[in-house]
């Protein structure tokens, strides 16, 4: 399992990019692990623990709502 992890913003770029108005629901595993890896690098957790960890220490690279995505990938 991993949590992957993108922006709002990049959403919206990958959207306009391949001329589209998807919400984030409508994309597939596959769409929204490419967006991960073209725009965010990979960004993800390989655990919950390691994705709550984060959050607790309200560390840099966690996620916050207002400004992303996340999704389980299995």
């Amino acid at each position: 399992m991993r949590i992957l992890v993108i922006s709002v913003e990049t959403f919206d770029k990958w959207n306009e990019k391949n001329r589209k108005n998807l919400v984030i629901d409508e994309l597939t595993d596959e769409q929204f692990e490419n967006i991960n890896e073209q725009y965010e690098y990979g960004w993800s957790f390989d655990s919950l623990e390691e994705y709550v960890s984060a959050f607790n220490r309200d560390d840099n690279s966690c996620p916050v709502p207002s400004s992303h995505y996340i999704r389980v990938i299995s």
